[in-house]
């Protein structure tokens, strides 16, 4: 009886240690400047625009994208959920890219504000920010997939 004991307080410890929390929803919002027409996009979609990977919209503009800085939360969610990989993974795909002489990174601000006017001034940009912004310029994009 001891033993049997023994093996459910076991087994419960190791139920607990695997059991994942609930998914939380992405805790950033994806803007583009307000006379973009695109109003959704997939996420492998936002990831090719961010890497540079896809570079004009549909319409003929170019692609402006603007990271918020490495040390940032929102950088660090918005990779794990856009990406699928951790910063280091990016700044190690950034390092041979621009090793390669094929591309740049988009360049990296240090807060929403500067995020939302770097959008609002560019009719090419794409950005995200941690709160659904009010200010006029700038609308949210929809996430598909």
């Amino acid at each position: 009886m001891r033993r049997t004991m023994l093996l459910q307080l076991m087994a419960g410890v190791l139920l607990s240690a695997t059991a994942s929390p609930a998914a939380e929803p992405p805790t950033y919002w994806i803007i583009v400047n307000t006379s973009n027409p695109v109003a959704t996009l997939g996420r492998d979609e936002v990831s090719r625009l961010f890497l540079r990977k896809a570079s004009i919209w549909p319409g003929g503009r170019i692609v402006l994208p603007v990271d918020q800085i490495d040390s940032a939360p929102v950088r660090e969610a918005f990779s794990k959920d856009i990406h699928r990989r951790s910063i280091a993974a990016i700044k190690s795909f950034w390092q041979q890219m621009i090793f390669s002489g094929r591309a740049v990174p988009p360049p990296e601000l240090s807060s929403d504000a500067g995020v939302v006017a770097y959008v609002k001034a560019h009719p090419g940009a794409i950005g995200y920010v941690t709160e659904n912004p009010t200010d006029g310029g700038v609308r949210v994009l929809a996430i598909s997939g």
